[in-house]
């Protein structure tokens, strides 16, 4: 019997599941008509109906759509996952440090780890969407010539807040632009987008709970719900079932009429006091990218060696991570 036993498997474990069941839920008919397309329709306006021909270009976009999932060594970036959508395949950079407490959590707390199972999938979605972007803009200014060609998600799709610091005077503003990502997000959950609230005095992508968001239209404050974990798992236990859900509207029952308030969520990175980091675009990334495994066919196709298995268990396994990483 060997003292020690690597599982190399479990390096992946995380990754694998999240890709099962966001390739999916992506590819499943009804999603691709009653959201893909109806976010590509968006594009061209709000008065925009769906038609065959948008349903068909979506359907060929999203089954023509190849990505590379590359983890990331720890403490790399602050969001949970990032894109570079300038590569083709496109690639999609997954947080190691989220990673390896996803990881952790399954091996020691199940229901912990489901949480990350059901924020991962959501997210690496909202990541295929980024990736879409660049197809969804490209046919509306081809279809709309007349028009100013746009070279951005309409600012009222997905709207986020990006706060601006003038280096004149010091002074901060803020605007709006456009998320594709947060618009699917929207379209699917009947108005929300998902987050987590981190465990207290614990790592931030350690996860409490997961939570709804949703903007008031009057006021532009978030307000935020709880959600039903039980109801979402029961889809998302199995990946092949979200490949043949039909009723889509179940998505938008699962918000529950409580409402925590959250201080941080992904979309809102905590501050360091003692670390630096490197917030520069994936293609700048300082640290070693591990690359993982292909995923059906939406994944790009590469081997790694034994070398490059090694090199994943010392990030994740052998290596401890860095002190000062509590919120």
């Amino acid at each position: 019997m060997d003292i020690v036993s690597i599982h190399r498997e479990n390096s992946y474990k995380f990754i694998e599941d999240i890709s099962h069941r966001a390739t999916a839920l992506l590819t499943n008919p009804y999603f691709v008509k009653n959201v893909g397309a109806r976010i590509c329709a968006r594009v061209f306006g709000e008065n925009k109906f769906i038609n065959n021909d948008i349903e068909e270009f979506t359907y060929s976009a999203i089954t023509s759509l190849r990505t590379g999932l590359k983890l990331n060594g720890l403490v790399s970036f602050d969001s949970c996952m990032e894109s570079n959508i300038e590569l083709n395949p496109r690639e999609i950079h997954i947080n190691g440090e989220w990673n390896y407490q996803a990881l952790k959590a399954s091996l020691d707390d199940p229901t912990q780890y489901r949480l990350h199972v059901l924020l991962g999938t959501i997210k690496l979605l909202h990541e295929f969407f980024h990736c879409l972007t660049p197809s969804f803009i490209n046919y509306r200014n081809q279809h709309e010539p007349d028009l100013k060609p746009l070279t951005e998600t309409p600012p009222d799709m997905g709207r986020k807040v990006v706060t601006r610091v003038s280096t004149k005077r010091g002074q901060k503003s803020t605007r709006f632009i456009g998320d594709m990502g947060f618009a699917m997000e929207e379209v699917l959950f009947g108005g929300q987008r998902l987050f987590h609230i981190p465990r207290q005095d614990d790592f931030h992508y350690s996860i409490e709970k997961l939570y709804l968001q949703e903007y008031d239209m009057k006021t532009l404050k978030p307000i935020n719900y709880d959600v039903n974990v039980d109801l979402m798992w029961t889809m998302f236990a199995v990946p092949d079932q979200l490949f043949v859900i039909q009723d889509l509207d179940r998505f938008h029952n699962l918000k529950v009429e409580l409402k925590p308030s959250p201080s941080k969520s992904l979309s809102s990175p905590r501050k360091r006091s003692s670390i630096t980091r490197n917030t520069a675009s994936p293609t700048k990334f300082s640290r070693q990218i591990l690359e993982s495994p292909s995923v059906g066919e939406l994944f790009s196709t590469s081997s790694d060696d034994d070398s490059a298995d090694d090199e994943v268990e010392n990030q994740l396994s052998s290596l401890p991570l860095p002190a000062g990483r509590k919120t």
